[in-house]
């Protein structure tokens, strides 16, 4: 018997302005992240570095993007700022690379996460490697998403 073995949707710590997105993308929810924990299934996370929005934060060369590309339609509100700062506190406390803790907010998932990424650079390669290895605790998952500490 064949059956589904993983969804592959768009999802990052990054949250969509969905209002925003062609109607035809499917995107994660917490519904929908709910429902992978209960039943297993795994998820392939497409646009899981959210076109490099909280690098791009890090580096202050968001401005630099026209205002009509996805990654400023999609991704620069206050909400994403908020998950930014979040992201700044775990890097202190981790010394993580901001890509790690982007691919680590999804590889610690509860059920099996695949980040599917497109370096452009060596160095980007690079770090997506180490991503890897990044372990973050479901109170970090917590924090980066609501700000509270559980």
């Amino acid at each position: 018997m064949q059956c589904f073995v993983a969804s592959q949707n768009m999802w990052s710590l990054a949250e969509s302005d969905i209002s925003q997105a062609d109607p035809t993308w499917a995107f994660i929810d917490e519904a929908f992240v709910q429902w992978h924990v209960k039943h297993g299934l795994s998820a392939f996370a497409y646009l899981g570095q959210a076109s490099g929005y909280f690098r791009r934060l890090e580096q202050n060369t968001l401005d630099k993007v026209p205002p009509d590309a996805r990654v400023r339609v999609l991704f620069d509100h206050q909400e994403n700022r908020d998950r930014f700062q979040r992201l700044r506190h775990l890097q202190q406390k981790y010394g993580f690379s901001v890509g790690q803790i982007v691919i680590g907010y999804l590889i610690n998932q509860p059920f099996p996460v695949f980040a599917l990424m497109g370096p452009k650079t060596l160095a980007d390669l690079q770090d997506s490697i180490a991503c890897a290895d990044t372990k973050l605790l479901k109170e970090d998952i917590d924090y980066l998403e609501h700000g509270a500490r559980t």
